[in-house]
């Protein structure tokens, strides 16, 4: 877990929670798309190994780029969950909301198991984009 910390510390003082508390749950979600990934392709499988670097540290990447303001996020075609399942884990115990839509109904099974296990204010739609504009599904701020 040594390596995984330093692929997300620089990221630390976004998170609402301790270092240690993201990680868990990251590795955690880390665990269920492993599981995951053996019956549905939710990441390439050559970067399935690389989970931190490639996919994990690749979402937080934003997190210098919000602003305070920013409380309501929406990812289309959420496919594995990134970035905004890693987001959600950082934001976690925060009011950040995160809205998934994902049209592929494996994907989005996969979507909500993680979102419930791990406690995130996350709503998945299992939808295409094209529907969520003429729905209203869509958060108010993206």
């Amino acid at each position: 877990m040594l390596d995984c910390y330093s692929t997300i510390e620089r990221y630390a003082p976004y998170f609402t929670r301790s270092l240690a508390e993201v990680a868990v749950d990251l590795e955690s979600y880390a665990q269920l798309l492993r599981k995951w990934q053996a019956v549905q392709n939710l990441v390439s499988r050559e970067t399935l190994d690389e989970v931190w670097t490639r996919h994990f540290a690749d979402s937080l990447q934003v997190l210098p780029l919000l602003k305070a303001a920013d409380r309501a996020f929406l990812d289309l075609g959420s496919g594995g969950g990134f970035p905004a399942l890693p987001l959600a884990i950082a934001f976690k115990g925060s009011p950040h909301h995160f809205t998934l839509i994902e049209p592929n109904g494996r994907k989005v099974s996969f979507l909500r198991t993680v979102a419930r296990e791990l406690g995130l204010l996350v709503t998945v739609e299992g939808a295409r984009s094209d529907h969520v504009a003429r729905s209203g599904l869509a958060p108010a701020i993206v």
